[in-house]
């Protein structure tokens, strides 16, 4: 698990710990101890692609840090999609 993906890299940050199926994707604007900046350009809920405008910034959590579910481990590279439901601790 990387915790610290470069400004610039395409990421997909999953909404909920046990759901592929809820995310969006969109470029690291920007990255520190606690949180990444990602502007989005996909949002996908339930599966289903949703209209964005560009404009929409989140701030998830950094992998790594101590959450509700365990270590925080909901940001991957877009193109490499290794979340999955099998590999949250219970």
């Amino acid at each position: 698990m990387n915790r610290n993906y470069p400004v610039g890299a395409r990421v997909r940050s999953y909404d909920f710990p046990t759901r592929v199926d809820c995310y969006i994707e969109g470029r690291v604007l920007a990255v520190n101890d606690f949180q990444y900046r990602i502007q989005v350009d996909t949002v996908v809920i339930e599966g289903q692609p949703k209209p964005t405008d560009g404009t929409r910034v989140v701030t998830p959590p950094v992998n790594g840090l101590e959450g509700m579910y365990g270590p925080t481990h909901g940001v991957v590279l877009a193109d490499q999609d290794v979340f999955h439901a099998a590999a949250i601790p219970r």
